[in-house]
């Protein structure tokens, strides 16, 4: 049986309003999210965290050199540009959103420990490097 994975919440150290926030340019958007993800029928989550970002917000924040590191990534090899970051072409939260839960969605597996192996592709886990914790 697979297990349902739960997006708990999500929360920005730069945004502290997600679902209001209008950026000053749609087109301009850089900051870090952290989404605590569980088991929808058991207590608890886990953290993980991803930079969400527009392309002109990834240029102007790393002068380009990042933007281009990804592309380069993308271009090698394909889903190996975009663990822990997110590149929307307009930033709009529900969007933002939606792709979000559609990964973890994408992420249920028959155990805890298969579905924490595919976030970990997507996300950067709170233990990483550490080992896995059940």
């Amino acid at each position: 049986m697979t297990i349902v994975l739960k997006v708990r919440s999500c929360s920005s150290s730069d945004v502290a309003d997600l679902p209001g926030w209008v950026p000053a340019s749609a087109d301009e958007v850089y900051y870090p999210l952290e989404i605590e993800i569980g088991e929808a029928d058991r207590p608890g989550a886990h953290v993980f965290c991803l930079m969400i970002a527009t392309p002109q917000g990834l240029a102007e924040h790393h002068r380009g050199r990042a933007l281009q590191a990804f592309r380069n990534n993308q271009a090698r090899t394909p889903g190996m540009g975009r663990k822990a970051l997110l590149v929307i072409e307009r930033y709009r939260w529900a969007a933002v959103r939606e792709r979000i839960d559609r990964q973890v969605a994408e992420c249920q597996r028959e155990s805890w420990e298969a579905s924490l192996a595919c976030l970990r592709e997507a996300f950067f886990w709170e233990y990483e490097g550490v080992g896995c914790r059940p």
